[in-house]
Order: structure tokens, then C-alpha cells, then sequence
């Protein structure tokens, strides 16, 4: 029986406490902050260098990801598909 309480008691909804509110809200406003920075980033290189913001994007996450060698094998393959790879 106290087994089949112990159980029971694990998934009892509980209210979310003041602290567990605080603590998120300061994640979300970091985030948010970081969101910003990157999106201002990602415009000034764009900016900088003539390209469009969706590719510097998708550069800076292959790189961040060091999935650089990936992307170009991807953009191999649809160049293939095109015509236009060797």
C-alpha cells in the first residue's frame, strides 16, 4: 500500500512556487537578451557583407554546430541535383 502512495504522491500536480516563477522569468529575459544580440549580429554581418541575413544565419548556426562540412555536402548534392556540381 505505501508503495501505491509513493507512486501517487510523484505525480501530484503542485503550484509552481515564487521562486521557480523568479527564477524563469530571469532565463527568459537572458534569452531573450541573447535573442537580440544575435538577430543585431546577424544584421550588422549582413550588412557588412552584402549577403542575406537567412544565410549568414544559416552559416553561423552550421558553424556553432561545427556542422560546417555537412552544409557544403548539402549544397553539393543540390548543386548535383541542378546540374551545376561536378
Amino acid at each position: 500500500m505505501r508503495e501505491f502512495f509513493d507512486a501517487a504522491d510523484k505525480i501530484q500536480h503542485k503550484p509552481l512556487t515564487d521562486a521557480q516563477w523568479s527564477d524563469a522569468v530571469e532565463c527568459y529575459q537572458r534569452a531573450k537578451l541573447m535573442t537580440d544580440a544575435v538577430n543585431d549580429l546577424v544584421k550588422a554581418f549582413a550588412t557588412q557583407s552584402g549577403k542575406k541575413a537567412a544565410s549568414i544565419r544559416k552559416v553561423l548556426v552550421a558553424r556553432a554546430g561545427c556542422k560546417e562540412s555537412e552544409m557544403r555536402d548539402e549544397l553539393q548534392g543540390t548543386l548535383e541535383l541542378l546540374g551545376g556540381g561536378e
